[in-house]
C-alpha cells in the first residue's frame, strides 16, 4: 500500500548518526560519545583543508522560541569549541546553519523515539 503523503507543515528527519552530536533534554554539554565523534571528525577535517563542515543544529520543544535560540546556540557553541580545541581550523567550520527552533509547525517531524526529549548538532560537509 502507498504511504499517505506528509502533512503541509511537516519535513520528516531521519539523523545521519555518525554526523549528529546528540544533546540529552536541556543538555549543552557534549558527553563521551560526542566527543569521541567530533575527534574523528576533526582528524577528517585536519586531513582534507579543502572541506567545509556547516553545523545544523536541531532542538524539539524545549520551551518558548526564545529558549530554544538560546539552546541551539549554546550545542552550536560547544561543538564548534570543541573541534577549534581539537585542531580545526575556524575557517572549517563555515557557514552555521540553525534549524527547528521556530513555531510548532515548522519544526521538522523526528522519527526517533525520543526526539522530543533530545537536540542534536548535525555536521553537514562540503569543498570550498
Amino acid at each position: 500500500m502507498d504511504e499517505p503523503p506528509p502533512t503541509r507543515h511537516t519535513t520528516a528527519v531521519v539523523p545521519d548518526e555518525a554526523n549528529s552530536i546528540y544533546f540529552a533534554g536541556r543538555a549543552t554539554r557534549i558527553d563521551a560519545t560526542g566527543q569521541g565523534k567530533l575527534r574523528l571528525h576533526a582528524a577528517r577535517l585536519k586531513e582534507n583543508p579543502e572541506q567545509v563542515v556547516s553545523l545544523a543544529v536541531y532542538t524539539y520543544g524545549q520551551g518558548s522560541d526564545s529558549y530554544n535560540l538560546a539552546l541551539a546556540d549554546q550545542r552550536l557553541d560547544a561543538v564548534a569549541k570543541l573541534l577549534r580545541n581539537l585542531g580545526v581550523p575556524r575557517k572549517q567550520i563555515h557557514p552555521l546553519r540553525r534549524y527547528g527552533v521556530g513555531p510548532e509547525g515548522s519544526r521538522p517531524t523526528c522519527r526517533m523515539a525520543d526526539c522530543r526529549r533530545i537536540g542534536r548538532v548535525e555536521l553537514i560537509y562540503a569543498n570550498r
